[in-house]
């Protein structure tokens, strides 16, 4: 049996405030990055800038991050740099909870000139995580019918 893969809004259900807060956490256990202090919320387009579906703010040295996801009713007329997260608020979180997951990796002076092969890279690991997630749940649910 196929089973399709779609990113699509639907996927972790509307984005609400809750929701947001347990697929943070849920995803955050996966990565085991449970030592982190990770504080999802949802943001205007006004605040993460022209082309972002999300964005992560790391403080390592507290341990702490903030991570922003935009408010689905400001994906309307906007280009996003990776059109692909752009009606899957569920991809975005995980995407950027895999930038959390690599601080650190590369020093600040390299990855500046690295910027978007590693946006590249991180968006890549994060879609194939969350098919990986999907497939599994549906084949659950398809076991339990």
């Amino acid at each position: 049996m196929k089973i399709p893969v779609e990113f699509s809004a639907n996927a972790a259900g509307p984005l609400t405030e809750d929701r947001l807060a347990r697929v943070t956490a849920s995803w955050q256990e996966r990565l085991r990055l449970q030592d982190w202090d990770i504080q999802p919320v949802i943001a205007r387009a006004c605040d993460l800038g022209d082309g972002h579906v999300g964005d992560c703010r790391p403080l390592p040295h507290k341990g702490y991050a903030k991570i922003r996801v935009l408010h689905p009713s400001d994906h309307e007329g906007q280009s996003f740099t990776l059109a692909d997260q752009a009606g899957d608020w569920e991809l975005t979180v995980v995407h950027e909870l895999v930038h959390i997951a690599l601080v650190g990796a590369v020093p600040e002076k390299q990855k500046r000139h690295r910027r978007d092969a590693e946006e590249r890279a991180i968006n890549n690991i994060a879609r194939a995580l969350l098919a990986a997630h999907r497939v599994s749940r549906e084949l659950i649910a398809s076991r339990e019918t």
